[in-house]
C-alpha cells in the first residue's frame, strides 16, 4: 500500500515579531495564507524497521538535501515511530517543488504530512489533537499544516493557531532569488530598535474575512522583516519593485525569506509578468506561478 500527501507551500500576508521570550524564541502574530505550490510525498510500509528517505528535485532552486536524520521529515518519522512503538519502517518519496530557504514553509509542510501519510501507513488512528501535539515537537509552525484552513492566524511562536477561513482566489507570481536566508540567520538581525511601531494586523484580518476587493486587502501586507533584511540583501527591494512595475497589487517578502511574492489579480496578468520578470532576473533566480487555495 501506498500513501500520498501533499504538502502545500504558505505565505505570510502579515508578520509582526513582538518581542523576545526569555527562552530566546520570538513571538510573533502572523497571517498564515496555504498557496498551490506544493511538495509530494509517497509513503509506502517497510519490514526491517528502517526509515529510508528518497528526494526527487524539480527545479534549479532546489539543493542537495540531507536524507537522514538532519531531514526534517526522517526525524519526524522517528519520533513517530519510537514514540508509537511500531516496528514496520517506511520508504518515503519526496517530490521536491518547494524552493528551500525562502519563507515558503517547505521543511514544516513535509513534517506536517509526514504525520498525516504515517498515521495511515501505520494505521496509528490518530486524533487532530494527538498529531498537533507531535507537530509542536519538531518545529513552531509545522501545526498549522495540519489545519485544513485555507488562512488562518499564528501567534505565540507560529504554533498557536485561529482559523481565517476561505479567501477568493488570487493569483501569485514568487521569486526565489540565488540566495537562501535561514531563518536562524533572519532571526538573529532583529534589535530592539527595529521593534519600534508595531503594527495591528486588525485591517487584513476584517478585509479577509468580509471578502473585501483584493486590491484593497492587497494594500495591507506587511512584513517586518523587510525592515531587518534589506540592508543586508538589497535585492528583496528590487525584486519588490520588479514586480510591482510588471503589474502586481503589492508585493511581499514571505516569512524570513529569501523568496518575494507578488499578488495579481488574474491568472493572465500573472503569467504575463512572469514572462517579463524572467528576462531580467539573475540567473540562478527562479520564478513560480501559483495560487491561493
Amino acid at each position: 500500500m501506498k500513501i500520498k500527501e501533499i504538502a502545500s507551500a504558505k505565505i505570510n500576508l502579515f508578520l509582526e515579531i513582538i518581542g523576545k521570550r526569555p527562552d530566546g524564541y520570538h513571538q510573533i502574530k502572523s497571517i498564515f495564507q496555504k498557496i498551490s505550490l506544493s511538495d509530494t510525498l509517497l509513503f509506502s510500509r517497510r519490514p526491517d524497521g528502517q526509515i529510508v528517505l528518497q528526494i526527487k528535485k524539480f527545479n534549479s532552486a532546489i539543493p542537495d538535501l540531507p536524507t537522514d536524520q538532519k531531514n526534517l521529515i526522517v526525524r519526524t518519522a522517528r519520533i513517530i515511530q519510537k514514540k508509537f512503538s511500531v516496528a514496520s519502517g517506511v520508504n518515503i518519496l519526496l517530490k521536491k517543488r518547494i524552493p528551500v530557504g525562502a519563507g515558503l514553509g517547505g521543511g514544516s509542510s513535509d513534517a506536517a504530512a509526514t504525520i498525516r501519510g504515517l498515521n495511515k501507513l501505520w494505521n496509528l488512528k490518530l486524533s487532530l489533537n494527538q498529531q498537533l501535539k507531535i507537530a509542536r515537537e519538531i518545529g513552531a509552525d509545522v501545526s498549522f499544516f495540519l489545519y485544513q484552513y485555507c488562512w488562518a492566524e499564528a501567534t505565540g511562536v507560529g504554533e498557536q493557531i485561529t482559523a481565517g477561513g476561505k479567501t477568493r482566489r488570487f493569483y501569485l507570481v514568487i521569486i526565489k532569488p540565488e540566495f537562501s536566508i535561514a531563518t536562524a540567520r533572519a532571526y538573529s538581525l532583529i534589535t530592539p530598535q527595529l521593534l519600534t511601531s508595531p503594527q495591528e494586523s486588525t485591517k487584513i484580518k476584517r478585509a479577509l474575512k468580509s471578502a473585501r476587493a483584493l486590491n484593497y486587502w492587497a494594500s495591507l501586507l506587511f512584513n517586518r522583516f523587510e525592515n531587518i533584511l534589506r540592508c543586508q540583501y538589497p535585492d528583496i527591494v528590487l525584486i519588490k519593485q520588479m514586480l510591482v512595475k510588471a503589474g502586481a497589487l503589492n508585493a511581499l517578502l514571505s516569512g524570513s525569506g529569501s523568496a518575494v511574492f507578488g499578488i495579481f489579480p488574474n491568472k493572465k496578468s500573472g503569467e504575463r509578468a512572469a514572462k517579463i520578470i524572467k528576462k531580467n532576473l539573475r540567473p540562478k533566480s527562479t520564478v513560480f506561478l501559483a495560487h491561493s487555495i
